[in-house]
Formats: structure tokens, sequence, C-alpha cells
């Protein structure tokens, strides 16, 4: 059974993890929708790319004639590997999601996964938690994610969930 002073902890926990950041960021613009957040480093490292991106102190784009997602797919996947090669990047699974303005709209350009978390980008996923009523209490069951895992390794987690990609329901 949770006592208060744990379940305060818990939502101490959640609210710090769900507040807003406190550093800057700045956004990535795709067809004048944010589409993803960049801190300061992201950013210089991604205005390397000067043939894919436009980065500015207000946002970042993509450049002219980069304006299908055909297009920013191909860049955004050189970009990637560029970016996995120098150690930016983890887990890399070649697996994409699907980057839309809501889930199941169509995409404005494939990512790979390992990647989504660099750009800012928000992803869709389904997750299981497990929850037993007992005759006068109810438990919640934690799982704990492998130390040895490459994301958030020791991290408290799902009991089973995933990311969403590209293609699936």
């Amino acid at each position: 059974m949770i006592d208060g002073t744990t379940l305060a902890a818990i939502r101490d926990r959640l609210g710090a993890a769900l507040a807003p950041p406190r550093q800057a960021y700045r956004p990535l613009w795709v067809e004048r929708h944010e589409t993803g957040w960049l801190d300061d480093a992201r950013a210089a490292r991604l205005a390397a790319f000067a043939d894919v991106f436009d980065v500015r102190d207000d946002g970042v784009t993509f450049v002219g004639g980069i304006d299908t997602a055909a297009a920013r797919t191909a860049a955004l996947d050189r970009v990637a590997r560029a970016l996995a090669a120098d150690g930016l990047l983890t887990a890399w699974r070649d697996e994409r999601y699907a980057v839309a303005p809501e889930i199941g709209a169509p995409p404005w350009f494939l990512l790979e996964r390992a990647a989504a978390r660099f750009f800012g980008i928000r992803t869709f996923a389904a997750h299981v938690n497990g929850v037993v009523r007992g005759d006068d209490e109810i438990r919640i069951w934690f799982a704990r994610r492998s130390a040895t895992k490459a994301i958030d390794p020791g991290m408290l987690d799902n009991l089973v969930g995933g990311g969403i990609a590209a293609g699936q329901s």
C-alpha cells in the first residue's frame, strides 16, 4: 500500500519531470508548425548541415528545396547517421517514427527513432501498467529498466510499452 509520503514523493517527482524546461530552447519549424525543440548546443551542431538547415536565434527550419516529406526524410537520414557516427545518438534501431502534426496525419517526415530525442520531437507510444485491486487496497506494479539499457537505464518504467513506428496502428 502506498502511504501519503510515498504518494507525495511520486507526485513531486512527476511534477518536476513534466515541468517546462529551465533553459532556452528554439523550435524546429516545419510548415509553420513547431515540430521539435533544440537547445543551443544541438542547434549549433545542426548549423554544420547548412545544406539542410537554416539555424537562427528564433528557430531552425529546413532550407529551400527540402519541402516534401521525401526530401526531409532523406536529408534527416543523412544528418541522423552523421550524429550517430559522432556519438550523439544512442540505440540506433533502423526504426522510423512518423513525425506529423497529430497521430495518424500525413507525416512531415520519417525520422530514425534514435534521433527523436536529439531533435526534441514529440513521439507516440503505447504503454501498459499493472493495477491490482485487493480486498482493501489497490496496488500498482512498477517495472525497472535494465541497468544496461541504452536509454534511461535503471529508471522506473511501464510494464510493457514501446514507441509506435511509422506505418503501425
